[in-house]
């Protein structure tokens, strides 16, 4: 039997922007990264884990940490 496995991973990494207020931050942030201004680099894992999809059904997934 073949298995589709999913691997998914939390990273982290630090960047700064200068703003006024909390939203302007934010909508620096969100500019910065959809211009791709901060690439995040593999940097500090947070969480780490793996799906096991049913190959009868994709839609049932298994989630594992590791």
């Amino acid at each position: 039997m073949k298995y589709k496995i999913i691997i998914e991973e939390l990273i982290s990494q630090e960047f700064e922007v200068s703003a006024n207020t909390e939203n302007e931050a934010y909508e620096a942030a969100k500019e910065n990264y959809y211009n791709e201004n901060f690439v995040l680099t593999p940097g500090e894992v947070h969480n780490r884990k793996v799906g096991i999809a049913n190959p009868e059904n994709d839609s049932e997934i298994k989630w594992l940490n590791f």
